[in-house]
This record gives C-alpha cells, structure tokens and sequence, in this order.
C-alpha cells in the first residue's frame, strides 16, 4: 500500500482496529475473508499507536477498517487508504457493525480500486460511498470537534438546551 494503494490485489487483507469488536473480525475470518485485528497473532498489540497500525498495515498490504476519527486523519495524511465504519457521530452496537459489514464488506476492494489514487471507503448502514481523502479528513476533524464540544459541556456541568426535534441540540456537521 505504500504505492498509493495503486496495486490490485488478490482477496482483500483487512486489519480492524482495536475500537471495532474483535468478535465482527473473526466472524468475518471465519466466513473466508483475509481479517485480522489488532491485538491478535502477528498483528500490532493492542495500545499501539495510530501510526504503528498504519505502518503494520502499510507492510503487509492491508486495509485498516475504523471509526476512529484520528486514524482517518493520520490515513488522510499519510495518502494510505482507508475504510469508515461510520455511524455518523453515534455508536453501532457489536450486533449492528457485523451486519453492516456482513452485507457492505464483497463491494469494499471493488469500491476502492474503482477510483485512482487512494481514497477512503464510507460505510453507512445502508450506503456505501468512496470520497477523496481530504474529504474523509475535513469530516473527521469537524467530528473531532463536535465530540470535544460536548465532552468540555458534560465536564462542566452545562446541559443544552433541547432542540426542536427528539432534543437533538447539537446536530453533527459532518451528517
């Protein structure tokens, strides 16, 4: 992957990051596909850096598969491919994240191949989308911020005022 992610390759290798359930990797090993996660044999151990699981992957061909908005960015810097588990500012559940994968994950080499230069995957639960890099980049700063945002409010003690629909107050730009 150190080309860019130019090369073709035979039967996509994938490594999840220790955020993603280890249990929707090995279902996914078990169902064929060429999964590992970090913390398992001949893998990054789990508390590695963003980068050391990037460069592990970069070595051995691999795609990372996150939702962790700073491995995007590093991804983004460093021109390496990546794939977006992404929920859109929520959580998915371990049950909700292997069916999204179960269904999305037979189009995800097809999808990136299908652009020059390496880009990142947009796994929705129900879309799948392929944006440039810097795109993928700009979202997961402005997520970064909104999550910060809240976090500073929760650890003050301010409460936002409910929004006019479901008590949605501070919506995410990045939707």
């Amino acid at each position: 992957m150190g080309d860019g992610g130019g090369r073709r390759r035979r039967g996509m290798r994938l490594i999840f990051d220790e955020l993603l359930s280890v249990r929707v990797a090995k279902a996914l090993a078990a169902l064929g596909l060429r999964v590992e996660h970090v913390g398992g044999v001949g893998q990054p151990s789990k508390g590695s850096s963003d980068g050391e699981v990037l460069e592990h992957a970069r070595r051995c061909h691999q795609y990372v598969v996150t939702n962790n908005m700073d491995m995007i960015v590093l991804c983004a810097d460093e021109c390496e491919p990546v794939i977006w588990l992404d929920a859109r500012g929520k959580s998915w559940t371990r049950a909700e994240t292997a069916l999204v994968c179960f269904r999305t994950v037979d189009r995800w080499q097809e999808l990136l191949e299908s652009v020059d230069g390496p880009a990142c995957l947009v796994v929705h639960k129900t879309t799948l989308k392929v944006i440039p890099l810097e795109d993928a980049k700009r979202l997961a700063l402005g997520r970064n911020r909104v999550r910060k945002r809240r976090a500073a409010r929760a650890r003050q003690g301010v409460v936002p005022e409910p929004g006019p629909l479901f008590g949605a107050a501070d919506p995410d730009p990045g939707t």
